[in-house]
């Protein structure tokens, strides 16, 4: 059988105009993916960088996509200024299932990001001068940041995410706790620009970065008793190990 990795690959060749209605094509999708095929498109510059065997039976593929942006945001437009949106990578996860063969079932993404691409579209534009909001943009663009760009933000700021976490669990005192703006943590969260941190009863912390309802980016300090959770397209779309028991992870 055909591993999901040579699967892949041949997936991401089916991009030539009517290339979906083929008999190879259909052979490559199942499940949710199938109905939406014939309307995808890798017309955006993208890169597949990762594959990870979850199971025996299952696998979850990384794109980075690269939007070069530049597309005008005419209901943002004053003063003969008009915002354009910003130039951003950003992650597709697609999922395989093995039947009888690998085939590519689902896809995700982090969603709810509209409002976070105006600001930054809008702070291109004319630059945000009260350092309150420039802060809160600031935050909208590390929340905007692909994985890659995320793990090289966690290498630059390691001590201080380490201290964070630290931190997080002495103020717990043992139990589960979150903490966001206004605790205790306020400065260290606003000088990261990311949203708060949690602990839960295994003392495992996690630092949520941005993202709003169940689309969440964020860190993960695993305790050593607590195991990671498993990825799948309805919770954990993404864990990407950063090592020291630090994983970035996404939700949806």
């Amino acid at each position: 059988m055909e591993a999901p990795l040579a699967v892949f690959e041949r997936f991401l060749k089916m991009d030539a105009p009517g290339t979906w209605n083929s008999d190879e094509a259909r052979a490559l999708v199942a499940g949710e993916f199938a109905k939406c095929a014939p309307s995808y498109s890798t017309a955006t510059p993208q890169e597949f960088d990762a594959i990870v065997r979850v199971d025996a039976e299952h696998a979850v593929a990384r794109v980075t996509v690269h939007d070069p942006g530049g597309r005008p945001l005419k209901s943002l437009k004053f003063d003969g200024v008009e915002p354009r949106t910003p130039a951003l990578d950003f992650n597709r996860y697609f999922y395989l299932e093995k039947s009888d063969a690998w085939r590519v079932v689902s896809m995700r993404t982090l969603e709810q990001l509209g409002m976070r691409i105006m600001m930054v579209a809008l702070d291109d534009a004319i630059p945000e001068q009260d350092p309150a909001l420039a802060g809160s943009v600031a935050h909208d663009r590390l929340t905007l940041e692909s994985d890659p760009q995320l793990a090289q933000w966690f290498a630059d700021h390691r001590s201080d995410l380490e201290s964070l976490a630290a931190r997080s669990l002495e103020l717990s005192k043992g139990k589960a706790a979150e903490f966001s703006e206004g605790s205790a943590l306020d400065q260290a969260l606003a000088a990261l620009h990311v949203d708060g941190t949690e602990v839960d009863s295994e003392h495992t912390v996690k630092i949520k970065i941005g993202g709003y309802g169940n689309d969440i980016v964020g860190l993960m300090r695993l305790a050593e008793t607590a195991t990671l959770p498993h990825i799948s397209p309805e919770d954990m779309i993404w864990a990407q190990s950063l090592g020291g028991g630090w994983f970035l992870f996404r939700t949806t």
